[in-house]
């Protein structure tokens, strides 16, 4: 008999859990719905890169024993050879949500839990996070860990090879420094796992999706809607949203650049007389070691803000160990501890560090006060706030609790850190800050999530495809508003940047809500937007082009905030009846009215697109196309977009077309 409750939404028949119509829990002859087991783990860190080991000594499988019918939840025990191991308590919220609460009854040292939730061989699997390889996530498994992305990030490829070899450094399909226990179905439902701990996702199974806890969560969540525009709405209701950009983010492109103040405005005024829009400059090579090339950054942050462009700086949680700050604080417990009740000491980019312990409230303090003294005092209008993914697995914290169940929090921590600095000067509204590592909650906190150090190629799986897709998927996991820095940042085992895919990236990120662009990890041997004038003159139309949407920017971030829609969306979330929109990995939507396909391989000048049914129109030529696959014209200068043809915006698009397809680049 089953059990209904809150006007059906919730019911319990023939071993299966139903949900507003879901199966979301089913147990029969051939599949276990959970199993309980104890493992022994080992992680290992080598910089901000992590390799897991887990030795299982148990794994038992459980099955439905009893029961319980509450006035509005049900109990379900789980049993072993007739023993009761693990009880679910499953039961809606206020919201209506479904809530799964798993509590061990047999006691012993547990401290795995595999969870199935029923799926079918035509499901598609959406979010986990920051996912910079694969978009739908079926038939592939995703650790929920917070770390660098690597470089290559495919153990096939010979770059990842060598950095594996040199440092452990070369990453997976998988690593990302933002993941997130969520995922969306294409049965319309999300769930989430309320509980910051190690997890993975297995979607390789054709009837159901293997969830392994390496401790207890707290609940699962999930919840249902009629399409993914309402599903994303009530997930980031949940999760939290990204507020609107200052509104000076619109007037250009933020040009990152090192070598100190002399340098910086050599290159700012080139651009500049080139024709190039500049908001700001960030300058993240400003520390006690360059204090004499920028000992009057003060002064020019002033004049720079008369000229209408800011400053931005860079900042990270973790200190240089012997240098000043280490020397003042050292023995005040501001650090995160070894084993040995030491500082515990992190090797970053060649260099040993200590981090400040997010956890301790002096600590907390302490860096919040560096936030503002050293970049708010002196007119920052933003940073990079760096390095939250550093947290060690086998750390101490304050009051002795354990890293590890820490560490996919301390990103958060770090974000709350930097929001809490601006909140208590009361510049919400001018300040924005760029956080590499994330995880649940952090759109609450980070005002924009910066993809990292991606390489500086056309590789899918770390180049500007990955940039595409890490762009999708975490706008499927709440995180509407995000970047990457323009022609990648990471240049190593000979790969060096060209101009064809510095130009091909700028076109990418002028549709999008920011537009950021580093020199790389090596500027000298990587090629820059003020190398040449055919560069400053594609850069200036790209940045010119960017201010002149900012109307409708605005009003594509406003849908962020207000509604939970990422500003960068597959196609299939406005055509969801299109089959062909599902198999778009690489063209997005910029609102509801802009369709872009970026080129992403060198070496091309036309571009296939795929267009869901509507009337479309080729922002560059004018010409009028329905639903289908086009091959359209695609030289450097023209990236493939396309506008509605009712849009409401449709006249400022023409003129958009007109001024810019002549002239320019052809």
């Amino acid at each position: 008999m089953a059990l209904k409750v809150l006007d059906n939404s919730l019911a319990l028949t023939d071993k299966k859990l139903i949900y507003n119509e879901r199966v979301i829990l089913s147990e029969n002859e051939k599949s276990p719905l959970a199993f309980l087991g104890y493992g022994d783990q080992n992680m290992n860190m080598q910089g901000s890169n992590y390799s897991f080991e887990d030795k299982l000594t148990s794994k038992l499988p459980l099955v439905i024993g009893s029961i319980t019918e509450l006035e509005d939840a049900y109990n379900i025990n789980l049993t072993f050879e007739n023993t009761n191991h693990l009880e679910l308590k499953c039961y809606l919220d206020n919201e209506g949500r479904l809530i799964v609460e798993p509590h061990i009854l047999k006691k012993g040292n547990w401290n795995r839990l595999w969870l199935r939730i029923v799926a079918d061989s035509e499901e598609k699997i959406y979010g986990c996070g920051e996912q910079l390889t694969y978009l739908n996530l079926r038939k592939h498994v995703f650790p929920i860990w917070t770390s660098n992305t690597g470089v290559g990030r495919n153990k096939k490829k010979l770059v990842t090879m060598q950095a594996d070899l040199e440092e452990n450094a070369g990453g997976d399909y998988y690593t990302t420094s933002f993941p997130q226990a969520t995922f969306i179905s294409s049965h319309k439902y999300y769930c989430h796992i309320d509980d910051y701990s190690f997890v993975t996702f297995d979607f390789t199974n054709e009837q159901f999706h293997e969830l392994l806890f390496w401790s207890v969560p707290k609940r699962l969540i999930f919840e249902t809607s009629t399409t993914y525009k309402r599903l994303l709405g009530k997930m980031t209701k949940l999760l939290g949203r990204q507020n609107v950009l200052p509104s000076w983010t619109d007037n250009g492109i933020i040009l990152g650049l090192t070598g100190g103040i002399k340098r910086v405005q050599q290159v700012e005024k080139k651009l500049k007389a080139g024709g190039v829009n500049i908001a700001a400059i960030l300058c993240h090579d400003v520390n006690e070691k360059s204090q004499e090339k920028y000992s009057n950054l003060a002064e020019t942050i002033q004049q720079w803000n008369k000229e209408d462009m800011k400053y931005l700086g860079y900042i990270t949680p973790y200190i240089a160990k012997n240098s000043p700050n280490y020397l003042k604080l050292s023995g005040k417990q501001m650090f995160v501890k070894n084993k040995e009740g030491k500082d515990y000491t992190v090797l970053i980019s060649h260099q040993q560090f200590v981090l400040i312990d997010l956890t301790n409230p002096m600590a907390f303090m302490w860096l919040k006060d560096e936030i503002k003294n050293k970049l708010l005092a002196i007119g920052a209008s933003g940073w990079i706030a760096d390095g939250g993914e550093n947290l060690p697995a086998d750390g101490i914290v304050f009051e002795n609790k354990q890293a590890f169940e820490l560490h996919n929090y301390w990103p958060v921590l770090w974000a709350k850190c930097n929001l809490q600095a601006i909140e208590e000067t009361r510049k919400e509204a001018e300040i924005v800050y760029f956080m590499k590592a994330g995880s649940a909650q952090s759109a609450y906190y980070s005002p924009v999530l910066w993809q990292g150090m991606q390489s500086v190629d056309w590789s899918q799986d770390d180049g500007l495809a990955s940039a595409i897709c890490a762009t999708l998927s975490s706008g499927m996991s709440g995180m509407g508003i995000s970047q990457s820095d323009i022609g990648g940042n990471l240049s190593s085992y000979g790969n060096m940047r060209t101009a064809e895919l510095l130009a091909r990236w700028t076109e990418f990120a002028c549709f999008s809500p920011f537009m950021r662009m580093q020199e790389t990890n090596r500027p000298a041997v990587n090629f820059q937007a003020y190398d040449n004038n055919i560069a400053i003159e594609h850069l200036a139309k790209f940045s010119n082009i960017f201010k002149d949407l900012s109307r409708y920017r605005q009003e594509v971030i406003k849908q962020v905030t207000l509604e939970g829609l990422p500003a960068m969306r597959p196609l299939f979330i406005e055509y969801e009846k299109d089959e062909e929109a599902y198999k778009q990995r690489y063209e997005y939507l910029f609102g509801t009215d802009l369709l872009i396909a970026p080129v992403y391989r060198a070496g091309k000048k036309e571009w296939q697109v795929y267009l869901p049914d509507d009337n479309w129109i080729h922002i560059w030529s004018g010409r009028k196309y329905k639903t289908g696959y086009h091959t359209i014209s695609a030289q450097i200068g023209e990236i493939p977009v396309f506008y509605r043809a009712y849009s409401k915006f449709s006249e400022q698009f023409e003129k958009i077309g007109n001024q810019y397809s002549k002239g320019w680049i052809q």
